[in-house]
């Protein structure tokens, strides 16, 4: 990912946060970059991670 999409979500982040006071559900509805870019992983790489989670929950005996 170029630096200068990178700054782009930061400022994203810090602009909101500033805005709305905290990490709040008014805030979290303004990070539209950020929201894009969580969708584009997931679309990628999928859920294996929650998968690779579970795994790990498991070996503990905790099941969730």
């Amino acid at each position: 990912m170029p630096q200068s999409d990178i700054q782009r979500i930061r400022e994203e982040i810090t602009t909101a946060l500033e805005e709305e006071g905290g990490w709040n559900k008014p805030a979290l509805a303004r990070l539209w970059l950020l929201d894009s870019l969580l969708r584009e992983v997931a679309r990628v790489y999928g859920l294996g991670l929650s998968e690779y989670f579970g795994q790990s929950y498991l070996s503990f005996g905790i099941c969730v």
